[in-house]
């Protein structure tokens, strides 16, 4: 953690915590340079990139970039295969236990997450969630994607499919609906 506009170059650091009115007496900001692995994100390579963090009074203004690469497993052939996920965001966290009083008193102009003001900005939990967010919702390794190879195992015989013109063979689970017509 480096403090925003200091003369010397960010260096990397650990992303510890950082209470609020610490952060408060810091006009410039909070300044972290990323490379390092998170204990909360299984990943190939370490994240690399930056978390800027500014109070701004009842807003904590939380702006950043960061990428790697993770291993997942494609959801149609089962194969696992490396996945690089990056974001670039900015993010306005309210700082307070109520509601603003009204909406011309709202900086945010709607929902948002808050802080306890007595509280603490983890960047490191930040980080997280905003790599999270870039997950694909379906895991598939490509257009190359075999498929399924086969789906009999040694306790279930596969199954011909009576539709495919070369006696393709399709999951067992299938044949139980065909039953059903």
């Amino acid at each position: 953690m480096t403090a925003r506009g200091s003369s010397h170059p960010p260096q990397p650091s650990p992303l510890q915590p950082i209470s609020l009115q610490q952060l408060r007496l810091m006009p410039l900001g909070c300044h972290w340079q990323v490379d390092q692995h998170l204990p909360s994100l299984t990943s190939l390579t370490p994240v690399r990139g930056a978390i800027t963090a500014l109070h701004g009074g009842s807003v904590l203004e939380v702006s950043g970039e960061a990428h790697t690469i993770i291993t997942l497993c494609c959801d149609r052939c089962l194969r696992h295969y490396n996945q690089p996920i990056r974001f670039t965001a900015r993010e306005p966290l309210w700082i307070g236990v109520d509601e603003p009083s009204e909406a011309a008193d709202d900086p945010l102009h709607g929902p948002c997450e808050r802080l306890d003001p007595q509280g603490s900005f983890d960047p490191a939990h930040w980080l997280f969630e905003q790599l999270s967010l870039q997950w694909p919702v379906r895991n598939h390794c490509g257009p190359e994607c075999p498929g399924p190879a086969t789906w009999s195992t040694d306790d279930t015989p596969a199954v011909p499919d009576a539709s495919a013109q070369d006696g393709a063979v399709t999951d067992p689970r299938w044949a139980r609906l065909r039953e059903l017509r």
